[in-house]
């Protein structure tokens, strides 16, 4: 699976990773981050939820003082 996130920062640094409420802990490699000021789509690497688990998608600074926008996420399956 791969977190699929559209945004923009106005200022600094933006991120958005999955967060495992089950767990209450983020998910290993499903951190995105962009500098972009138009919406872009960026994508994580290969992330491996546990089945049965709950997540959210968290977005915010990434630097100090960022600002930005969050448009959308969703969880992409990987085919191998």
């Amino acid at each position: 699976f791969f977190l699929e996130v559209v945004m923009r920062a106005t200022a600094g640094t933006v991120a958005a990773q999955l967060y495992d409420v089950t767990a209450g802990a983020y998910l290993a490699g499903s951190a995105v981050t962009t500098t972009s000021a138009v919406h872009v789509r960026v994508r994580s690497a290969e992330v491996f939820p546990v089945d049965g688990h709950e997540y959210a998608v968290q977005f915010g600074a990434y630097s100090v003082g960022a600002t930005g926008a969050f448009k959308s996420a969703r969880v992409v399956a990987a085919l191998h």
